[in-house]
């Protein structure tokens, strides 16, 4: 009895540090705020000259442009993971080589959550006249005034965070996009495997697309005809200044304030000049 103790005792204990192990060597979740990002990692500012446009793209590192006090790009991370940056003709154009991982390569001893980072600073008052972002990982923009975007993720978050946009297109392949607190004129979302959320935003024109999430709208202001198309999703926008409206779905449910239908549409006020459409095959349409 006494040994069957001793053995189930040293099992548990093995079983702890594999788990400790394991929670430890796994990316942990990414977090746009946090700052830890000028702090704790190891540092390499590429460059310092001015730059009226961003062409970015970024094999294994998260990007971040956010509003700063001088023109700066910044790098943390791993040396071993090759960083260029120059800018010509107003143009910053930032690559990193690409990462081949081996059958080891994801198992670290250590939290690498904050290992590999851009950090794209612009100063205030600025505005950048087109940003083109093509990463592998999270993308995010916080408080950067811009003309054109054209932004897209493989296989991580997309985050806008109290920013303007005049046009362009946002795509994440299996990842979400999320948006506070911003300003999107004729700007076209796409979420091929991933959710939509939007709050305490402004939308003029454009329109959101989605395969297989939710669409997601919290305090928004409607400008002219914005549309949400959905294949296998729900699509729900409430507490926000709307006009008119129609919810069309295949095999769902409509819920517009207090009209409910089972399949089919509803619709209200569509001789409006400011109509959100809502649209989905399999899935519920709710305004409220």
């Amino acid at each position: 009895m006494k040994r069957a103790i001793k053995w189930g005792s040293i099992i548990f204990v093995c079983g702890l540090i594999i788990s400790g192990i394991a929670y430890l060597g796994h990316k942990q979740p990414f977090d746009p705020m946090t700052p830890i990002e000028e702090s704790q990692a190891n540092k390499d500012v590429i460059t310092r000259k001015q730059f009226l446009k961003i062409d970015v793209t970024a094999s294994s590192a998260d990007v971040i442009i956010k509003q700063g006090q001088h023109y700066t790009v910044s790098y943390y991370g791993k040396n071993t993971h090759a960083v260029r940056a120059r800018v010509k003709d107003g143009v910053l154009k930032v690559t990193q080589t690409p990462v081949t991982h081996s059958k080891f390569s994801n198992f670290h001893i250590g939290n690498n959550s904050d290992d590999e980072r851009f950090i794209i600073t612009v100063p205030k008052g600025s505005t950048i006249s087109k940003i083109k972002g093509h990463v592998n990982n999270d993308l995010v923009i916080n408080r950067v005034p811009i003309k054109k975007v054209t932004l897209d993720s493989n296989s991580g978050d997309i985050s806008v965070l109290n920013s303007e946009f005049d046009s362009g297109k946002i795509t994440t392949a299996s990842g979400d996009i999320s948006i506070r607190r911003s300003s999107l004129l004729n700007t076209k979302l796409t979420a091929q495997s991933g959710d939509i959320d939007l709050a305490q935003t402004s939308l003029t024109k454009g329109n959101a697309t989605l395969s297989s999430g939710d669409f997601n709208g919290h305090r928004l202001t409607i400008t002219g005809h914005y549309t949400v198309t959905n294949q296998s999703g729900d699509n729900t926008i409430i507490k926000s200044k709307i006009d008119g409206a129609k919810l069309t779905t295949t095999s769902g449910t409509n819920k517009l304030k207090r009209r409910v239908s089972d399949g089919g549409s509803l619709e209200q006020k569509l001789d409006s000049p400011n109509i959100v459409f809502l649209k989905s095959i399999s899935g519920d349409n709710t305004i409220k």
